[in-house]
């Protein structure tokens, strides 16, 4: 049985705004988000998509709010999710994803996803429940690790 909403929260050892930039930038994106990239940079009210490294479509959807976190206040992405990557999950209808990203202290952030409007998409659900969390780990360990330079040659 599907749910309709799913729930995750994380802590990660970064900043907010590092944070909040692994989110919506591609160069972080392909790091977590098995290898996927924005195809433009993201607008609050407009369609976005993302390919997989193929190239071939992984996620299409509209941006709803786009806000990053400031002075002490969380940030909020919010996007309509629909997924291409398979048949049977495109033919459903799509999800709204939100994510809000709270600071907690200079080097510490939450990380809250919010997977919902999920009712009428049950292979959607069951597609997402377990792979958010998978995404929000391999998340966590690129915002953590450390940046290594190229060995010299």
């Amino acid at each position: 049985m599907h749910r309709p909403e799913h729930v995750y929260e994380i802590e990660v050892a970064a900043d907010a705004a590092t944070v909040w930039t692994a989110l919506t930038d591609s160069d972080w994106t392909r790091r977590y988000l098995f290898g996927t990239v924005f195809t433009e940079p993201l607008q609050a009210g407009r369609a976005y998509q993302t390919l997989l490294p193929d190239g071939s479509p992984a996620v299409e959807g509209t941006v709803a709010e786009l806000t990053p976190p400031a002075d002490g206040a969380p940030g909020r992405f919010v996007q309509t999710w629909h997924i291409r990557y398979d048949e049977a999950l495109a033919a459903e209808r799509p999800g709204l994803v939100e994510w809000t990203v709270t600071p907690l202290a200079p080097q510490r952030t939450c990380v809250r996803l919010v997977h919902g409007d999920l009712a009428d998409s049950p292979l959607t659900s069951a597609e997402v429940e377990h792979g958010w969390v998978g995404v929000l780990e391999r998340l966590r360990q690129a915002l953590e690790s450390p940046v290594r330079a190229p060995s010299p040659a």
